[in-house]
């Protein structure tokens, strides 16, 4: 059964549990008249498979969608103002709800956390959205695909975390300049991320946990990366950080990105690194090249990495810290033939 409501002169909601028990509705269209959708609307409406929130909706109450079990299709038009939904016991949804396709084209409001889609495999985000609350997509252990909406300017604490599936992502459409704690944490089929061009900042525990991750280059708009940031990449082999003229700040000891004897075997430096960040865990490194950008190498930098054999130096370097290759008792190549070695002729 399919229904089409039409304009109703003066009527603005959905009441309360106006199609519940309508086991046979598959379908439904609501005139942009409406702004409410209130308690139970839709409840128990088995047969519902796709749904439609049109632009005009500013909130949508308790249950609305509670036994909607073939509810699979789920569309929140584009709209300029913020969708008002509840969280926990005051969600619109039942727990473990059927939708594994959703499009969201407007902010939601902040309250509305872990949403109960845990069973989405596909998510496109409109180009209304300018921010995803926290853990708006946490723990959805099905999500496959993602595709974001370009003018996505903020997220949340861990939106994405443990969405163990996600293999990819795309961040490179948004405006996002963050990437807040926890963002990726445990995203355990992770293996490829694009960046926006003017992200700055990594924050704490982004990708830990991120088992799947073999390599990683770190743009070089970013400044900072966070504390805890790469803790348990256990297969991240490949280290890039892109050339810049800027520095790049991570921290050493309890709040470096890295975890102690990270898996990290090859590292391109494409820039200089704060002076703070002092035998950076990279212990399994066995090559390094580093790139013409680099003028400085930090004290310490590769102390004690017993297994590096291979080191390039840029054109640029012109001064080193102290014991920055002591204790690198495999090293069989070095070319120093730039900057530092003219300088010392």
């Amino acid at each position: 059964t399919k229904i089409t409501l039409t304009v109703i002169a003066g009527k603005t909601s959905l009441n309360s549990g106006l199609f519940y028990g309508c086991s046979t509705l598959t379908r439904i269209s609501i005139p942009e008249t409406i702004n409410v959708i209130e308690t139970s609307v839709f409840e128990n409406c088995t047969s519902l498979s796709s749904f439609t929130v049109p632009a005009s909706v500013s909130s949508i109450g308790s249950g609305a969608f509670h036994g909607c079990t073939n509810l699979k299709t789920f569309i929140i038009e584009d709209s300029d103002s913020e969708l008002t939904m509840g969280d926990g016991s005051n969600s619109p949804f039942s727990d473990n709800c059927a939708i594994d396709s959703l499009y969201l084209g407007r902010n939601i409001n902040s309250d509305f956390k872990r949403g109960k889609w845990t069973n989405l495999t596909r998510v496109a985000i409109g180009d209304k959205v300018t921010h995803l609350i926290e853990s708006l997509f946490y723990d959805y252990k099905k999500l496959t695909n993602v595709h974001l909406g370009a003018n996505v300017a903020t997220m949340g604490t861990g939106v994405f975390s443990g969405c163990t599936s996600l293999e990819s992502i795309d961040l490179s459409v948004t405006k996002l300049t963050t990437l807040p704690l926890y963002s990726f944490y445990q995203c355990s089929s992770l293996k490829s991320v694009l960046f926006p061009a003017d992200l700055t900042e990594i924050q704490y525990g982004s990708f830990e946990n991120c088992t799947s991750l073999s390599s990683f280059t770190v743009p070089a708009s970013v400044s900072s990366i966070g504390s805890g940031a790469f803790h348990g990449c256990t297969n991240l082999k490949t280290f890039i950080i892109e050339d810049s003229d800027s520095e790049l700040t991570m921290g050493d000891g309890s709040n470096s990105p890295f975890s102690d004897n990270c898996a990290i075997d090859s590292l391109y430096l494409g820039r200089n690194i704060n002076s703070d960040f002092k035998r950076g865990k990279w212990t399994n490194l066995t090559r390094v090249a580093i790139g013409d950008k680099v003028t400085h190498l930090i004290e310490s930098l590769f102390y004690g990495y017993t297994k590096l054999r291979n080191v390039h130096f840029g054109e640029n370097i012109t001064s080193m810290g102290e014991y920055v290759f002591s204790g690198c008792s495999s090293m069989t190549y070095i070319d120093m033939t730039g900057k530092l070695a003219a300088d010392r002729k």
